[in-house]
C-alpha cells in the first residue's frame, strides 16, 4: 500500500485570488482528492482580533493526478489554470506534498528558532528526526550561525526556510531521496 501511495503525483490547480477554500470545498464535494495547504493566524482589525486560515500557497489548491480528464477541472468557477512546465501540467511528487503536510500542520506563520553546533557542510541533504517537522526532507543552509532546513518544491520552484536544531537532523545520502 505505501508503494501505490510513493507514486501518486499531484497537479498545481491555479486560482483566483482568495477562492482556494471556496474551490477546495466544490472539489472535495465532487469527490476529487485536493489539498490545501493553510494555517491559522491571528487578524486585527480595528475592533476586533480573528483567528484565520490562511493559505500556505495563494492563488494554488493541489488536486491529486487524473491526466485523463484534466479539463474538467476547468469546470469548477474560479479556477484560471493548471501549472504547466515544458506544455504539460506539471507533477508534485508525494514527498513534497506530505512536507507541506508537516509544515502547516506545526507552522503558526513564525519562524522557529534554534542554535546548535553539529558537523553538516552547506547544503546536505537532511531529514528532520526530532521536534514538530520530524519526516521534512530538505537541504541544511547555515546562514549568520543559524542553521536551516530549506524544504524546496521543485515543481512549483517553491522553498520554506525553517530555523531549526542541527540535532533535530539526520544526514540522507541520495539515494535514500529517490
Amino acid at each position: 500500500m505505501e508503494r501505490e501511495t510513493s507514486n501518486v503525483s499531484w497537479l498545481v490547480l491555479k486560482t483566483k485570488p482568495r477562492t482556494e477554500k471556496k474551490i477546495y470545498q466544490q472539489l472535495t464535494t465532487a469527490g476529487i482528492s485536493a489539498f490545501l495547504p493553510s494555517y491559522c493566524v491571528m487578524r486585527q482589525w480595528s475592533d476586533r482580533k480573528k483567528k484565520v486560515e490562511v493559505p500556505l500557497i495563494p492563488g494554488v489548491v493541489f488536486v491529486q493526478n487524473i491526466l485523463t480528464d484534466t479539463y474538467s477541472l476547468y469546470d469548477f468557477p474560479h479556477v484560471t489554470g493548471i501549472l504547466k512546465e515544458f506544455g504539460k501540467p506539471a507533477l508534485v511528487t508525494q514527498q513534497e506534498v506530505e512536507n507541506l503536510q508537516i509544515l502547516v500542520k506545526e507552522w503558526n506563520g513564525e519562524m522557529i528558532e534554534a542554535h546548535e553546533t553539529c558537523n553538516f557542510r552547506h547544503g546536505d541533504p537532511v531529514e528532520v528526526i526530532r521536534g514538530n517537522f520530524t519526516g521534512v526532507v530538505g537541504n541544511l543552509l547555515s546562514i549568520n550561525g543559524k542553521h536551516r532546513l530549506v524544504v524546496q518544491l521543485k515543481s512549483l520552484n517553491v522553498e520554506f526556510t525553517v530555523n531549526i536544531p542541527k540535532s533535530h537532523v539526520r544526514p540522507i545520502k541520495l539515494k535514500q531521496l529517490a
